[in-house]
């Protein structure tokens, strides 16, 4: 994997509109206080059944990368021993909706684990495909780049076929202490490890790792080279990082803890991350999200040797995945308006 980060030339630059920080993509006033709603109704529910003398907290692992490489043994062994096939980037997609889940919190993320185990494999189907669908209202450009690990919600005999050994995923997830790992509100705490690099690198045997030349950086490797090249280099807002082999993008994880340790937010930053891997490319943009590196985030999965342009070619895509999201919500806003229209009025007594 190559490690590439540099500063481009206004130039060379793809065009998101950054002056100082940008922006993220709009979301209507009506899904911002839905998704606000579902937020504060999950943290009265965990309020009410907690006191200070009963509360749990988020158990942190004294080293994060064991703990990571232990959780995604689990999950593989869940995965194998009820019923998965080959097809497993249905349990990286199960991983990632529950890394995805919005209630966080070191005082929550314990209750959260708790009411996932209590769900039936219908209702995990559920929660997962609403998780993906309330982040394609906030983030459509990253959540339409992480379509191949799950688009399979969407499809019924999938569902159907693996609902058990998505259960079982989920549950060894939780016991191996994922929320301990990403269950936190913030986000440094949250990019302490590559989870999702793990868990990909355990599913892929050798011989396939071989084939898509995909040799991920070890995390803590991955942090020494950041701190190295970024060591006392005054970034300022707008600089550019590049990786064109990024894997699941474990080296912009680690610059961005370094630039966190500098004192400098990754939102004011440019992120790109390009693989030739599908699954790999999802997992940056799932990635982006879980580690907060801002709105500035391109990601293209192709080949950076024949489509040296992956930057480009994402930020185009990416003002074409928005607009489409706008619109979407344009319709469904009259819709809900001409229902409104149509409701009988109530008859007065």
């Amino acid at each position: 994997m190559q490690f590439d980060l540099f500063n481009q030339p206004p130039e060379n630059r793809p065009s998101l509109n950054i002056r100082k920080r940008a922006t993220p993509p709009r979301v209507t006033r009506e899904a911002a206080m839905a998704a606000a709603a579902d937020l504060a109704h999950a943290n009265r529910a965990v309020a009410a059944v907690t006191t200070p003398a009963r509360r749990r907290y988020i158990r942190r692992p004294a080293d994060p990368h064991t703990a990571a490489l232990h959780l995604a043994e689990a999950v593989t062994s869940a995965w194998w021993r009820n019923g998965g096939t080959n097809r497993f980037e249905i349990a990286i997609g199960a991983v990632a909706g529950l890394a995805l889940w919005p209630a966080k919190g070191r005082t929550i993320a314990p209750y959260v684990a708790d009411w996932w185990r209590t769900l039936s494999a219908t209702d995990i189907l559920k929660a997962l495909e609403e998780c993906f669908a309330r982040w394609w209202v906030v983030r459509p450009d990253l959540i339409e780049c992480a379509r191949p690990i799950h688009d399979w919600l969407t499809d019924e005999s999938t569902r159907a076929d693996f609902a058990a050994p998505v259960r079982a995923v989920v549950h060894a997830a939780l016991n191996a202490g994922l929320l301990d790992l990403l269950g936190d509100d913030h986000p440094y705490l949250r990019s302490s490890t590559d989870v999702l690099g793990f868990l990909l690198t355990a599913f892929r045997s050798p011989s396939q790792r071989e084939d898509l030349a995909e040799i991920h950086t070890p995390p803590d490797m991955a942090d020494l080279m950041a701190r190295m090249l970024l060591d006392g280099i005054g970034f300022e807002p707008g600089h550019s990082f590049d990786d064109p082999a990024a894997g699941s993008g474990g080296l912009h994880r680690a610059a961005a803890q370094t630039l966190r340790d500098a004192g400098r937010d990754p939102a004011d930053f440019l992120w790109s991350m390009t693989d030739v891997d599908p699954i790999a490319a999802s997992l940056c943009a799932v990635n982006a999200i879980v580690w907060g590196l801002g709105p500035n985030v391109l990601v293209w999965c192709g080949n950076t040797l024949t489509e040296g342009d992956g930057p480009r070619r994402a930020a185009k895509r990416r003002a074409e995945v928005i607009e489409h999201r706008d619109q979407y919500l344009r319709i469904a806003k009259m819709h809900a308006a001409i229902r409104g229209l149509l409701r009988p009025e109530p008859i007065a007594a």
